[in-house]
């Protein structure tokens, strides 16, 4: 698998985390544990280059908590989702 393939299967699993769970909020290193079920072949680098470039999507959005980490959670619909889901299925 290529680099890009695996980068679009984080973010499918992301999607598909936070369509299941529309209000879960966590750190990139959460995210890594328990929304990817703690995948060790997925980089950090690789996990916040996916998060960077769904927020610019406007599907998640960062939030800075009182520990000064920061935190991930949705913001886009479902449609929005779907919408993202099929641009990622064309460019594969």
């Amino acid at each position: 698998m290529d680099k890009n393939s695996g980068s679009r299967a984080n973010e499918r699993e992301v999607v598909a985390y936070l369509l299941a769970n529309p209000h879960a909020c966590d750190t990139a290193d959460g995210i890594r544990r328990w929304w990817l079920d703690g995948q060790e072949d997925v980089s950090m680098e690789a996990l916040l280059r996916t998060l960077e470039r769904m927020t610019q999507a406007g599907l998640i959005e960062t939030i800075a908590a009182a520990d000064g980490r920061r935190r991930y959670r949705r913001t886009g619909s479902d449609a929005d989702f779907a919408a993202w889901l099929a641009a990622q299925a064309r460019a594969d």
